[in-house]
């Protein structure tokens, strides 16, 4: 299930534009995340006809910058090239840490196809759809992403070696939104935001006010 809301104009999927939309336009399409990647990305249940979606925010932000869509199986080039009404030269070309070969379509789409591997002739197996901003920090031979801003999925140029956090490390997290034991129940998902950096050592790995999210596990009603 793909969608071009307007092939004149950046490209929307279900609705939802990168760099405009908000998380809770997000939770409206596609409801609650099913899978937390990172304070920023998160996973959710795909529309039938698309394996999986995930969504990238903007460090400290409730804006959606960048939806990724994969796909079921390879689709033509050619038929998303139609379908979006792109160019059949893309702003620039190159490959992720997999090895897969990746197309970036600028001005005005801001789209990224992904390849099945390293030959184009494989056909597209996943969507990136940017916003303006972050689309120009990706593609190659643009501006390098901010600090604390860095997104790790299928169509990074580079992958950053993993940070990984010693067990038992406090994270000091604080609730988004107000929580009543009159209305919380277990399994509810529960918005949380960073009150502080988080460090690995000297690298900030995440912004104060990133988003995480936790799972009601035990609820009790008060009185």
């Amino acid at each position: 299930m793909l969608a071009c809301t307007s092939c004149l104009a950046q490209s929307s999927y279900l609705g939802l534009t990168p760099g405009r939309s908000m998380r809770s336009d997000v939770e409206s399409a596609l409801g609650q995340p099913v899978r937390v990647l990172n304070a920023t990305e998160f996973e959710y249940s795909p529309p039938e006809g698309i394996a999986k979606v995930g969504v990238q925010y903007r460090a400290g932000s409730a804006v959606a910058e960048r939806i990724d869509v994969y796909l079921l199986q390879p689709v033509l080039r050619s038929a998303l090239i139609q379908k979006f009404n792109l160019p059949e030269s893309p702003a620039a070309k190159g490959t992720n840490a997999e090895g897969k070969v990746q197309e970036f379509f600028g001005e005005p789409k801001f789209l990224v196809f992904i390849y099945a591997s390293a030959e184009a002739t494989s056909g597209v197996t996943a969507l990136g759809y940017y916003s303006r901003e972050l689309f120009a920090r990706t593609v190659p031979g643009g501006p390098k992403q901010p600090e604390g801003g860095a997104y790790i999925g299928p169509s990074s140029g580079t992958i950053p070696a993993k940070l990984l956090l010693k067990e038992g490390t406090e994270v000091p997290l604080q609730f988004a939104d107000k929580l009543s034991s009159k209305t919380v129940a277990e399994g509810d998902s529960v918005h949380l935001t960073l009150a502080e950096d988080l460090n690995v050592g000297d690298q900030v790995v995440a912004k104060k006010a990133s988003q995480a999210l936790a799972t009601v596990s035990h609820a009790r009603k008060a009185g």
